[in-house]
């Protein structure tokens, strides 16, 4: 059966009788609850692997560039710039928490969702790791696993998929971050108040970060089902900023301006991307100096 996400109006989410596992109350929520069967398979918390892709900039090594996409022929987000994510059913990511407990950055502080309403830029750092690098494709852990899925079937490329386990790898994976957060997925039909009207979902974003070899740097594809276009950003450094600023100009910089007009940029996706970036140890989970 199905792992089906619930949605919730602003209301809903800010009424205490809710009681949502974390939500308003995260000093009572801690990386070690969560590792808990019962907890996170009895959240309203969805677990995302969410894969920012990094391979460094063609004509300069010293700059990183990051993998964005997009969004076509899906039920939410149409025609919305994001990075990589795919849904995991919880049971799977209890079995990633499980394997990468000796990891965790433990003076890292645990942080509360912003007071104020469900917002989708708002987010709350549960856990951090120091660099944890695994080499993909590699069908025997579970990350390098989800990855490798995560290119097989959203980018579909037979240059990402045709690989055996210590033949050749595609690069390295590192897992730096777990937030949760809310995603607006649109408006409900029957109410009328526009401000009450909005629809959220809430997420728990597992922040992995993905360094592509070299060899493979041209082997993402420019489109695909899941994505009207996909590419590279310029420059990472502006990437936090042009989040903020719903630059699409600049997050999709492969698209023709005549034809970006017509996309928007939000949601977790690139909020978590974002933080990644902004981190301060990304050059380590990328495996770099």
């Amino acid at each position: 059966m199905a792992f089906e996400l619930p949605v919730y109006s602003a209301e809903e989410l800010l009424d205490p009788s809710m009681d949502l596992p974390g939500y308003g109350k995260l000093g009572n929520m801690t990386q070690m609850d969560r590792t808990e069967p019962g907890q996170l398979i009895a959240s309203d918390w969805l677990p995302v692997l969410s894969l920012s892709v990094f391979r460094q900039h063609p004509d300069d090594q010293n700059r990183l560039q990051t993998l964005t996409g997009i969004r076509q022929n899906t039920a939410t987000h149409e025609g919305v710039v994001s990075t990589l994510t795919n849904a995991l059913p919880p049971r799977l990511a209890l079995t990633l928490l499980e394997e990468k407990k000796p990891y965790i950055d433990k003076g890292y502080p645990q942080v509360m969702i912003g007071q104020g309403g469900p917002n989708a830029r708002e987010k709350g750092v549960i856990a951090a790791y120091t660099p944890n690098l695994q080499i993909v494709p590699d069908n025997t852990e579970s990350l390098p696993l989800f990855c490798h899925d995560i290119f097989a079937r959203k980018l579909g490329s037979s240059a990402l998929i045709d690989m055996n386990p210590g033949e050749k790898h595609l690069g390295s994976v590192s897992l730096s971050r777990i937030n949760i957060g809310l995603s607006y997925v649109g408006d409900d039909p029957e109410v009328a108040d526009p401000a009450k009207s909005s629809l959220w979902e809430p997420l728990m974003m597992f922040g992995a970060v993905f360094m592509l070899n070299k060899e493979y740097s041209e082997a993402i594809p420019e489109s695909t089902k899941r994505y009207a276009y996909l590419g590279w950003t310029d420059n990472i450094d502006s990437f936090a900023n042009d989040v903020r600023e719903k630059d699409v100009f600049n997050l999709a910089p492969y698209v023709e301006e005549h034809e970006a007009v017509k996309f928007c940029a939000y949601g977790q996706c690139l909020a978590t991307t974002a933080a990644l970036i902004q981190s301060g140890d990304l050059r380590a989970h990328l495996g770099l100096r």
